[in-house]
């Protein structure tokens, strides 16, 4: 793959992954989840400050739109 092209070994965004155990109630199923350290991406990123709009520009907004929805992810991030 590295000689196709597709991956790039070499990026200074690019983190290794770590793999580390999952809680679990019973000591014989074994889980894993895939983390990564993204720190160095933080420092690396400009903070964009602002303040949130008021409730009534919201819905101000939200009133011109056509179609809204709705997502519910559960365990999404935990």
């Amino acid at each position: 793959m590295v000689q196709s092209g597709e991956p790039r070994p070499k990026n200074r965004w690019l983190k290794p992954l770590k793999i580390a155990d999952q809680w679990t109630d019973d000591d014989m199923l074994k889980n894993y989840r895939l983390t990564n350290d993204y720190r160095v991406v933080n420092s690396m990123t400009k903070p964009k400050a602002g303040t949130m709009p008021f409730q009534a520009t919201i819905f101000q907004n939200l009133r011109e739109m056509k179609a809204m929805g709705v997502f519910d992810l559960p365990k999404y991030f935990w």
